[in-house]
């Protein structure tokens, strides 16, 4: 899902991780303002599930108004069908425990019970959601992401920077400069 490094979450992952399989929490919601990382952070925690997770994009969702189980339905390829077929399908496709990762949850947040009706259904699937709200549901482990320390905010600006200018430094000229605007974004180099 990323071609880009992760750059100061690690503590964030490993608690991801812990809530999800030692835990066995089914839902997480993973929120903040836009541009804090919600969506990479979730792109890596899918990474340690490359055979048994699907990535469920919803940033468009509200345009489509399409509602959240048929994009789910659209992203595993079931067809269209009667709601009782289509979870029983959708049984059929995954037998082994399965992680969804519901991408801008913010754009459905009314369709939060839809969430709530799937982990009820359907005990081998876990969710992990990306939103700038959380989804309000009793079963939802919410992990709130916090700004950037300066260092890891200079880092990120600084390699997302090169992706566009590789020459670019942080040097004794520029430093100042660089660490001022990590702190107008409040750490959030990318918002």
């Amino acid at each position: 899902m990323s071609a880009t490094t992760l750059i100061g979450r690690d503590t964030e992952i490993d608690q991801l991780e812990s809530w999800l399989l030692k835990d066995e929490h089914r839902l997480v919601t993973i929120a903040g303002p836009g541009g804090i990382g919600k969506t990479r952070l979730a792109a890596e925690l899918q990474e340690q599930w490359p055979d048994a997770s699907h990535w469920i994009p919803l940033d468009d969702a509200h345009l489509s108004g399409a509602s959240v189980m048929s994009r789910i339905g659209q992203t595993l390829e079931l067809p269209e069908c009667p709601r009782p077929e289509w979870h029983s399908r959708l049984d059929t496709l995954l037998r082994s425990p399965t992680l969804l990762v519901l991408d801008c949850f913010e754009q459905v947040r009314d369709q939060a019970p839809a969430v709530a009706e799937l982990l009820k259904l359907h005990p081998q699937i876990s969710v992990v959601v990306t939103s700038r709200a959380p989804l309000l549901l009793s079963q939802e482990r919410l992990l709130t992401l916090e700004p950037l320390n300066l260092n890891e905010s200079v880092k990120l600006l600084m390699t997302r920077a090169q992706a566009v200018r590789p020459d670019l430094e942080v040097s004794a000229q520029n430093k100042t400069l660089v660490e001022n605007l990590c702190r107008r974004l409040d750490g959030i180099p990318l918002a």
